[in-house]
């Protein structure tokens, strides 16, 4: 196999046992880090696949990729085998705007996980996406400024200029327009902070419910399957 591209070496078994950084039969797919690259941007023209990794322990992750062009991305346990169309243990297909929420993202990473993008087009088409790896703690001080930012564009004036208004004897009056709310810049901020906490830890446990939800839907189902299968097989053996 072309001496594994000079990424790897043959095994007793004639199969390549690849270096770090590369996959396939050949090893000349190029894997590239997401927790040591950071954010990434690629063009590409036609069709082609591009894989991506997050090693195991590198912790709590939110995955976010934005494209001017529909991709699918592909997620696969561990770091030997390559995700493609047929097996996988997450897809999200044909969309420009694709994220893995942290929780799910640590359930598929326990053991490192391979990313797959893959772009769809004629040879004039041209795809230019990005990819975001955000830890989780960086995710909710980012919400949390986000909250502080949108209440700091309600905040009123602190001291409101008084505004006057002509009397009917030609005298100046003071309007009563701006009385009655007076909530200082140090109140909203608390204010933006708290709801953004709140706001973050209710976003994550109801994605993390889902997510439990859709695992448990899954093993009944299986236990439905072995279970009639066993059924089955019992009644055959009676029938024999």
């Amino acid at each position: 196999m072309n001496d594994c591209n000079g990424n790897g070496s043959c095994n007793s078994y004639g199969k390549c046992e690849c270096s770090n950084g590369f996959s396939g039969p050949d090893c000349s797919t190029t894997l590239v880090d997401l927790t040591a690259q950071g954010n990434v941007e690629e063009t590409v023209t036609a069709s082609r696949w591009f894989y991506y990794t997050v090693p195991a322990g590198s912790g709590d992750y939110q995955f976010t990729l934005t494209s001017d062009r529909n991709v699918s991305v592909y997620i696969r346990k561990g770091m030997v085998d390559l995700p493609d169309t047929v097996t996988f243990d997450a897809v999200i297909k044909d969309d420009t705007e694709i994220s893995f929420i942290p929780y799910l993202m640590k359930n598929l990473a326990e053991k490192g996980v391979v990313l797959a993008v893959h772009c769809e087009g004629e040879i004039t088409d041209s795809t230019t996406f990005t990819i975001e790896l955000e830890q989780l703690e960086n995710v909710m001080v980012r919400n949390s400024y986000e909250f502080l930012d949108l209440a700091a564009t309600a905040v009123p004036t602190a001291n409101p200029v008084p505004q006057f208004e002509r009397g009917e004897d030609g005298s100046a009056e003071k309007s009563n327009d701006g009385h009655g709310l007076m909530i200082d810049n140090f109140q909203f901020i608390i204010i933006g902070a708290l709801l953004g906490i709140v706001a973050t830890v209710i976003y994550y446990q109801i994605a993390r419910f889902c997510q439990e939800y859709r695992s448990s839907r899954s093993s009944n189902a299986s236990s439905s399957r072995c279970s009639s299968s066993a059924a089955r097989s019992g009644a055959a053996d009676l029938e024999g």
